[in-house]
């Protein structure tokens, strides 16, 4: 049988570079280990050029990109004109979950519960019925770069200005203390399934943000200690989420716990594929190990 030419997809131009680069490591080294595949890597900030005029050699893309320009449906739809296959979901899906505010609006036609929110731009008056604490969002972005908890309005104004940086338009999001979770999903249609749900505890801080994502400030319990209507509940709405957006492949939903409901944060169309990320440790405690889930990754969805 003849081998399959992987292009691992990694870096590119976002902040989220630094991580994207580990997870694409994390996937070359994977792919490796598997029979039948020869993984390539390529960076999407400069061998774009050279991905093209491979083309031919390439059976599958492995996009392991984050932020702007890998999840939010531009390198999806490069490649969809290059009619090259990739991993994930496609450039719609890709595109509407990186949008917060859309894929919020998505989940409530879809019965699902997410935080009371609203859109502010540069130029935007602030509304004077703002209820304390808030929460500030770039509207479009990810690893949490750029959120923040705004207590009061000299800090919401210190923090909106901090978020405009890294998108012209945030979105403000009711604060709710109660308990976080995420969730991998793993497929596409009546073959995706739900991972373990995994219990984020920050050690530092209010919530989970880049700094303890990335350096072990952070307790992570998986699988989380729930019940099993909890555990259920949890799971059925990253899957329901998943399928509103129409996803496949591997996403992470982040939700909070609070009242007996689950409310929607957000959905991660490239989850992180590092040592520290959550679903690679969600799927080891479902006993997947890190190269059986990249394999799965790839067979699922594309039938290679």
């Amino acid at each position: 049988m003849k081998e399959k030419k992987i292009a691992i997809l990694l870096g590119g131009a976002s902040s989220e570079r630094k991580i994207s680069l580990l997870s694409g490591e994390a996937v070359f080294n994977a792919v490796k280990k598997l029979s039948g595949f020869i993984p390539i890597k390529y960076d999407s900030k400069t061998d774009l050029k050279k991905l093209v005029s491979d083309k031919s050699k390439i059976d599958l893309v492995f996009i392991a990109l984050h932020g702007k320009g890998g999840e939010d449906g531009t390198i999806q739809s490069y490649l969809e004109k290059l009619n090259l296959p990739y991993t994930g979901s496609d450039s719609r899906a890709s595109s509407q979950a990186f949008d917060k505010v859309k894929a919020k609006q998505i989940f409530r036609q879809n019965g699902l519960d997410v935080l009371p929110h609203f859109v502010l731009t540069f130029h935007s008056q602030l509304p004077k019925n703002i209820q304390y604490p808030m929460v500030v969002k770039p509207r479009k972005g990810g690893s949490s770069i750029g959120v923040a908890i705004a207590k009061n309005l000299p800090q919401l104004r210190q923090k909106t200005k901090i978020a405009f940086k890294h998108c012209p338009k945030i979105m403000l999001e009711q604060y709710q203390k109660g308990r976080e979770f995420t969730v991998p999903v793993l497929g596409k249609g009546q073959t995706a399934r739900a991972l373990p749900a995994v219990e984020i505890v920050p050690t530092k801080g209010d919530f989970f943000n880049y700094q303890n994502k990335y350096d072990g400030t952070t307790r992570e319990i998986t699988p989380a200690h729930l019940n099993s209507k909890q555990t259920k509940l949890a799971q059925n709405t990253a899957l329901l989420a998943h399928h509103a957006l129409g996803c496949s492949g591997l996403t992470r939903t982040d939700m909070i716990l609070f009242d007996g409901k689950y409310y929607i944060l957000e959905l991660n169309i490239v989850p992180g594929l590092t040592d520290q990320s959550l679903a690679p440790k969600s799927a080891k405690a479902a006993g997947i190990k890190f190269k059986d889930l990249i394999k799965q990754i790839i067979n699922e969805i594309y039938s290679l």
